[in-house]
């Protein structure tokens, strides 16, 4: 030490060993590698060994289970059978959804018919409720809830047409007992009861004008021979309308013209 200390090496020494401790201390201060760094040098040795590669295009670095990804979307890329069948499957998707829509859609106006058709039902409205039954039925012919309706209304019409029908014929009008029996029939061509009450009111309806067109022909007669030739033409030829092909009426009516062309 003397010796060193004689020598003027001391100062030397003290900087070498300034430096050194520097050294030391820049070296703890370096940074650790982050774990993610290790990770990518670890994967870079293990396919530099392998000879394989995990990195992309821009260097960084895909691990084992990325790298399964990639594979298989490349393989979807490159299977052309593959993508066609994933087309398909979506489209089979927007078709069935599509279907589904629309089946609602149908529904919604099945339902909104209906209860149109109920309402005027209620108030007796059969002629519009038919209508929205029939509706109903353009729309699902299937539809069995609407058909049975609609023939529960048909009867429930006809019924009430048949009564009408009775009543009018009791007090004598017998022209529009017909009439109200006629469309009750073509509600429901197939009961049995309007059909024997419609012969029946036919039979005394057609009595009733074969007494008109009797009266009515002998009317004329009364009148052609009393000369009132014209008068008597009129009486029958206003009977011939209510009988178009009684020939009685015609052949009177032909032999009152001749007459009376013969007498100008």
């Amino acid at each position: 030490m003397r010796l060193i200390y004689r020598l003027g090496l001391l100062p030397a020494l003290g900087a070498g060993l300034f430096s050194l401790f520097a050294s030391a201390a820049e070296v703890n201060k370096k940074p650790k590698k982050k774990p993610e760094e290790s990770k990518y040098k670890f994967y870079q040795m293990l396919d530099s060994e392998r000879g394989t590669y995990r990195f992309d295009s821009e260097g960084n670095p895909i691990y084992p289970d990325q790298k399964k990804k990639s594979a298989k979307t490349a393989n979807k890329k490159k299977n052309p059978r593959a993508a066609a069948a994933s087309i398909a499957a979506a489209q089979r998707q927007a078709l069935a959804q599509k279907q589904y829509k629309d089946r609602e859609k149908l529904r919604e106006q099945v339902d909104a018919f209906l209860s149109a058709a109920d309402d005027h039902s209620d108030r007796k409205e059969y002629e519009q409720a038919i209508s929205y039954y029939d509706k109903v039925l353009a729309l699902s012919p299937g539809e069995q809830t609407a058909a049975g309706l609609r023939d529960q209304v048909k009867q429930r019409w006809a019924g009430e047409l048949h009564q009408e029908g009775v009543s009018l014929h009791e007090s004598g009008r017998l022209s529009e007992a017909a009439a109200k029996l006629d469309e009750a029939l073509s509600l429901e061509p197939d009961n049995i009861e309007i059909k024997e009450y419609q012969a029946k009111v036919s039979q005394e309806l057609q009595r009733q004008v074969d007494k008109k067109i009797s009266d009515a022909n002998a009317e004329g007669v009364r009148l052609y021979a009393g000369g009132r030739i014209k008068e008597a033409i009129a009486v029958w030829e206003k009977a011939l309308e209510a009988d178009p092909s009684n020939m009685k009426l015609k052949e009177n009516i032909r032999t009152a013209r001749a007459d009376l062309k013969a007498r100008q």
